[in-house]
């Protein structure tokens, strides 16, 4: 998306909004939606249920990327977010490594992946299975386990298949689909204890999430934005995860001080 910018001296700027962009920018809106009903409301499970939207999208994107290069803010996020995880918790039991930290092992795993597994569908297959029996176990250690995996070898399979878009990639790549949003469909709904109407809910962001990213390509759009508008876009696109891990910050700050607040009220 290419927006015309008005400069303080009249000229035209132009500033290039991408798709990217723009789904970067969908799920912070849904990470927003998440974390409320995380910090502020966590007795209205719906909160809980709209955010699952998010996590396909940001998965998908590791895996799409063809950088393979692992951000030292990453690490360095994930380790604050963790600590800070540690701290809100109290204990280790039942803290987590954060998902950034997810982000960057599954960053490191990849090329590894391409090479080894990739071209053979039964390794690939190995694969889903090996990360479906130690989902369990992983997502007590990180957030979001391995189904986060699954979901990064999702938009592993939709590049390629862009790049090749033979019949077998496009079966592969389905495939793969299927797996990774049924298995996070079943995590997602044990850790959270949804029933009835939440799970049907659930399937269907899954399912409309899992058509919007089935059409995804990366590309700049023509047609124009306000400036502001763009200038945000780009500001949410190019700077995801540290404006996630600021979300997280403020509002663990936030609720802490609620909490201390109630405290004073009852003394």
């Amino acid at each position: 998306m290419t927006a015309r910018i008005e400069t303080l001296d009249g000229h035209a700027a132009t500033q290039t909004v991408t798709t990217t962009d723009l789904l970067k920018a969908a799920a912070l809106v849904f990470v927003f939606v998440d974390h409320w009903g995380h910090y502020f409301a966590p007795d209205e499970i719906w909160w809980r249920v709209v955010g699952r939207a998010s996590l396909p999208v940001w998965f998908f994107l590791i895996g799409f990327a063809r950088s393979r290069a692992t951000p030292w803010s990453w690490i360095g996020l994930g380790v604050l977010l963790s600590l800070l995880d540690l701290w809100r918790e109290g204990s280790f039991a039942g803290a987590q490594l954060s998902i950034l930290l997810n982000f960057a092992a599954i960053r490191l795993a990849l090329p590894a992946i391409e090479r080894h597994v990739w071209p053979q569908g039964s390794r690939i297959m190995l694969l889903v299975g090996v990360l479906a029996l130690l989902s369990p176990y992983a997502n007590q250690i990180v957030e979001y386990g391995t189904e986060g995996w699954l979901l990064a070898l999702v938009g592993l399979a939709h590049r390629r298949w862009l790049d090749a878009p033979d019949r077998g990639t496009l079966t592969l790549r389905i495939a793969l689909a299927l797996a990774a949003g049924l298995l996070f469909i079943l995590v997602e709904t044990q850790d959270y204890g949804f029933e009835g109407m939440e799970i049907v809910a659930l399937v269907a962001i899954v399912a409309g999430v899992s058509l919007l990213l089935f059409g995804f390509r990366r590309a700049t759009l023509e047609w124009p934005l306000p400036a502001p508008v763009a200038t945000l876009l780009r500001f949410c696109g190019r700077h995801s995860l540290t404006i996630y891990a600021a979300q997280i910050v403020v509002f663990t700050a936030l609720a802490a001080l609620l909490i201390d607040a109630s405290d004073d009220g009852d003394e």
